[in-house]
């Protein structure tokens, strides 16, 4: 990876306008590569992608997201740091998730199925009414406060060697 890192330039897709900055990246002929993560691998929204801009790699991080690197604890309790809402906790909000597997109402049935960052929008919503959840400040206090040793980097090796093939791919061996 270090051999690859001064080549590139990062842009974080804000959601999901990965294709409209793509698209930009393209006409300063530059070759952009999507990364997506689980919450992101909506199939339509990717085919599309696929159809205007079939040079384009996109690299999946698979049955994961980015804030699931970390230990759950780790980020509740980074979460309650930014929003100074004491009253936030993970055993309730696990209790919470498993607990929509059992209604009736087939959106809420549906939140354990979910990608973890949508699961707890939904429980903001419905527990934290007045909390604004900022996924990337929370993964930016996250991160500060994350033992390096705590950190899952399965995934993480899983996408270096995936960015790693990629450069070969594109720009040939090293």
């Amino acid at each position: 990876m270090a051999h690859t890192a001064p080549l590139i330039s990062y842009c974080d897709g804000g959601g999901d306008s990965y294709a409209y900055i793509a698209g930009i990246a393209i006409s300063n002929q530059c070759n952009p590569v999507i990364f997506l993560d689980g919450d992101k691998n909506n199939p339509n929204k990717v085919e599309k992608v696929k159809k205007k801009y079939d040079q384009i790699p996109i690299i999946y991080l698979t049955q994961t997201e980015f804030e699931e690197i970390l230990p759950r604890g780790i980020y509740f309790q980074s979460l309650k740091k930014i929003t100074k809402e004491n009253s936030i906790d993970l055993t309730a909000f696990e209790v919470w998730v498993q607990d929509q597997a059992k209604s009736e109402d087939r959106q809420k049935k549906s939140i354990p199925d979910r990608a973890f960052t949508k699961q707890l929008e939904a429980w903001l919503a419905e527990s934290h009414k007045d909390i604004i959840y900022q996924k990337a400040e929370v993964m930016n206090e996250a991160v500060k406060l994350v033992d390096v040793k705590d950190i899952d980097t399965t995934k993480l090796l899983e996408l270096v060697q995936v960015i790693d093939s990629l450069f070969k791919e594109l720009y040939g061996t090293r």
